[in-house]
């Protein structure tokens, strides 16, 4: 293979071939080299073959992406340039995507012909290399030293068994597409030139040939396909990298049958041991995603690199129940949609800032407040303050019993489950001695929290989950019961260290 080669005489930049050289070419990748010599007739972007007796012969060669660039004169041959009677023979080759920046005279994209001594095309795509894929120079020329056969030209060219159809690359190795392209069974019929014939499937050419044993047009058909390395496909994803504004599904496909493809999203490199891809990756904050195909046999592939950049503005938080008016106390909840956002809020009116408290646990509201809530995600634009007025009528404290502050009433705790401190409140309609303490679940006394005379009114106590000698108990349900003249009334509460 040869790769990124500059010229510095303006010729054959990759390979470049004179004078009695006897050459053979088999199975190579010349690929992206450059012909750019200012003050030079630039010739043969890819292949240079020129003099007496200069014989080369390519097979299975795939010359692709190579360019001839700048020099305001003759630009000729972009991928293959010979003259002067030079011998060259071109068998399953694929031509293709060269590339000519130049503005002075262009000719023959993909080959240029000028008096050789002979140039035989055989099975061999010449496709996608400019209006001017193939051409020759005329002066004192003999056609007869010119044979082009049952090869894939994209503007035509008369000889047998010659097409010019699309051959319908699968990817940029420039496979076939299987059951579809054009040059699949499409090359010289002579069994010479059949593909290797698959030890599976006896009538079928073994991979990378495509089809029955017939010929392929193109590199990868022919006595020496089965050559090729086997390397698995580039992993490709979809939607490709790039900045979004939500949270996206990226699926990853492989054209390699049968490759499992194993992906990283923390910046290694993939290796089998990495996780296998087998549903659409969900991603909600940028991440670097890197894949890898693997199949028995064959050379991994390269390694398919996607940034996804999620960006945007976050979601509104939602407040439930809603606001509105309300006969006993609340427990609000607050929901953002927006994956790993956090939700800040403030019960003073004030708009929420990040410094702020969190929200962790439903908010309990016990007479009139304006909750405001906002929520942030690192690398996002914040939401809009979500706002929401809770009127709380008839008591401050809800209770099961009763709507008014005219009978005894003894509210669940809040929060509950709860670590360390939970909240108890109660009603008292009258002046009375009150008694409140908490047990554990087969009776025993933990701690007395009120045993005293009160006057009448809404009231609130705290227990801080010690007992009555200031030893923390251990999680699980308690009980708290209260004695308020003729009423008593227990309930359940759990502590969840």
């Amino acid at each position: 293979m040869t790769e990124g080669m500059p010229s510095s005489n303006g010729k054959g930049s990759g390979v470049h071939i004179e004078n009695n050289s006897q050459v053979q070419i088999s199975n190579c990748v010349i690929d992206s080299n450059l012909v750019d010599c200012y003050g030079f007739y630039n010739r043969g972007g890819a292949v240079y073959v020129e003099g007496n007796e200069a014989v080369t012969s390519m097979k299975n060669c795939i010359i692709a992406n190579n360019e001839i660039s700048t020099y305001p004169g003759h630009s000729d041959g972009g991928g293959i340039y010979i003259e002067n009677e030079g011998n060259l023979t071109v068998e399953n080759c694929t031509i293709t995507n060269t590339i000519v920046d130049a503005p002075g005279v262009v000719n023959g994209a993909g080959i240029f012909v000028k008096w050789p001594e002979q140039l035989i095309i055989k099975n061999t795509i010449l496709f996608k290399n400019g209006d001017k894929s193939l051409y020759y120079d005329f002066g004192f020329w003999d056609s007869s030293r010119v044979n082009i056969t049952y090869s894939c030209i994209d503007y035509g060219y008369p000889g047998q068994g010659n097409i010019s159809s699309n051959p319908l690359f699968l990817d940029n190795q420039f496979h076939l597409v299987d059951g579809f392209s054009p040059c699949i069974d499409s090359g010289d019929p002579n069994f010479i030139y059949n593909d290797i014939e698959s030890p599976d499937t006896p009538g079928f050419a073994k991979y990378p040939a495509l089809g029955t044993t017939r010929n392929d047009i193109g590199a990868y058909g022919g006595p020496l396909s089965s050559s090729w390395p086997l390397i698995v496909e580039t992993p490709v994803f979809n939607p490709s990298q790039g900045t979004f504004f939500e949270s996206q599904s990226v699926t990853i496909g492989c054209n390699t049958p049968l490759a499992n493809i194993h992906y990283t999203m923390n910046g290694s490199d993939p290796v089998e041991s990495d996780s296998i891809y087998t549903n659409p990756i969900y991603i909600s904050s940028t991440t670097t995603l890197k894949a890898r195909a693997f199949k028995a046999g064959w050379s991994p592939s390269d390694v398919a690199i996607g940034t996804y950049i999620i960006t945007g503005t976050v979601d509104l938080p939602t407040f439930s129940p809603s606001q509105g008016t309300y006969t006993e106390s609340q427990n609000i909840t607050i929901h953002c949609t927006t994956m790993e956002a956090d939700i800040h809020y403030t019960t003073n009116g004030s708009d929420p800032g990040n410094s702020d408290p969190i929200y962790t646990n439903p908010i309990h509201v016990s007479s009139t407040t304006t909750l405001k809530a906002r929520a942030f995600k690192t690398g996002w634009n914040p939401s809009n303050v979500a706002s929401g007025t809770y009127i709380i009528t008839g008591t401050s404290v809800s209770c099961a019993d009763f709507n008014c502050p005219l009978k005894f009433c003894l509210n669940q705790n809040y929060p509950n489950p709860f670590n360390p401190t939970t909240n108890i409140e109660y009603q008292l309609p009258e002046n009375c001695f009150v008694n409140i303490g908490v047990f554990s679940v087969n009776g025993r006394e933990i701690i007395t929290l009120v045993n005293e005379k009160q006057e009448a009114g809404s009231r609130k106590i705290q227990w801080n989950g010690l007992d009555e000698y200031g030893i923390h108990v251990p999680s699980g349900i308690y009980i708290y019961q209260i004695k308020a003249d003729q009423y008593l009334k227990s309930m359940k509460m759990i502590l969840n260290r």
